[in-house]
């Protein structure tokens, strides 16, 4: 069984590792960042790991 912080942990690096990756794409299809690339990477970051978080709280819920 993983404990929350190790959840926490792995939870974080995939989202960041996906934003990451999306973010080359969007650096390869278009050269260089604007700042309103960077906020568009950065609300990804954040919708993105506030939809896994509440899938985990929502799942862990299920299984008590």
């Amino acid at each position: 069984m993983l404990s929350n912080r190790r959840r926490t942990i792995i939870i974080v690096l995939s989202v960041l590792t996906g934003s990451f990756f999306a973010g080359l794409l969007l650096l390869s299809r278009k050269g260089t960042f604007t700042a309103r690339d960077w906020s568009t990477i950065g609300i990804n970051f954040l919708f993105a790991l506030a939809i896994v978080f509440a899938i985990g709280i929502f799942l862990k819920k299920i299984s008590r």
